[in-house]
């Protein structure tokens, strides 16, 4: 029911309307500029890390992860959505054998794990504080 009367509230006639109170993200503006900023931090994330892993297939020919832009935004959206993420991070750990590479490996996904966590976190908190207040007025 919410999702035909969030849609028929698209239409300019049934704007003000009953329809009006079945709408959760308003005109969408605010939504969509949330959904563009995840996706533009994904992309920029997943060109650094696919620069920043790429060459470790040399060390094993069927680590696979970071070859492609495709592959390197799969593990990063696996990352953002915090389901094994930790997969991501111990594969890439381990294929090289050094230890200061394996350090900064483990560094730069905590890190990054972190950074997504708290940016989620604060897009919660910008949806339930500014865009669900806008519904009421």
């Amino acid at each position: 029911m919410l999702c035909v009367g969030t849609s028929l509230h698209c239409i300019p006639q049934l704007y003000r309307t009953e329809f009006t109170y079945l709408s959760i993200f308003g005109p969408g503006k605010k939504l969509g500029s949330l959904v563009l900023f995840t996706s533009c931090l994904l992309v920029i994330t997943s060109t650094f890390s696919l620069q920043l892993f790429c060459f470790f297939q040399a060390f094993d020919a069927q680590f696979d992860r970071f070859e492609t832009f495709p592959k390197a935004f799969m593990s990063m959206f696996q990352i953002l959505t915090q389901k094994g993420w930790v997969a991501v991070m111990h594969d890439t750990m381990d294929v090289v054998n050094s230890n200061a590479v394996i350090t900064g490996v483990a560094i730069y996904f905590v890190f990054y794990h972190l950074f997504v966590t708290l940016v989620s976190r604060m897009k919660a908190i910008f949806v339930f504080l500014i865009i669900f207040p806008d519904e009421k007025s």
